[in-house]
Parts: C-alpha cells; sequence; structure tokens
C-alpha cells in the first residue's frame, strides 16, 4: 500500500496496525521458543534418568561378575 498522499489519520493507523501485527508475531515466536525449549528440558531430563539407570544396571551386573570370579 502506497501511504504518499494519505492523510495522516490513515498513515498513523496502517502504522500502527503493522506495530501490533509485528508485535504479536514476535510474541508468538517467544512462546513457540519458550515451548521447544521446555520440551527440550523434558526429553533431555528423561533421558539423564533412562542412561543413569542403564549406568547403574551395568555397575551392578560388572559387580556380579567379579563376584562370580
Amino acid at each position: 500500500m502506497v501511504l504518499a498522499g494519505q492523510r495522516p489519520e490513515v498513515i498513523f493507523e496502517v502504522c500502527s496496525r503493522a506495530i501490533s501485527f509485528w508485535t504479536y508475531q514476535v510474541h508468538q515466536e517467544i512462546m513457540f521458543q519458550e515451548y521447544i525449549t521446555t520440551k527440550a528440558k523434558e526429553r533431555s531430563s528423561q533421558l539423564e534418568k533412562y542412561y543413569e539407570n542403564v549406568l547403574q544396571k551395568t555397575r551392578n551386573d560388572l559387580d556380579n561378575i567379579k563376584q562370580q570370579l
């Protein structure tokens, strides 16, 4: 849209809506990034617990093998 020659009120309205849209988009991007970060942290925590259990099981198996020898 060409704003040249438009009344100042029209120009102000168009600019105001553009800034509102930009603000909305930035907010949506922030919310999305927070969601992605939360999911990544949850997954990381799950994997950490899983591998701690695997490590503990492996240590127990190793101790059992050592006792058998």
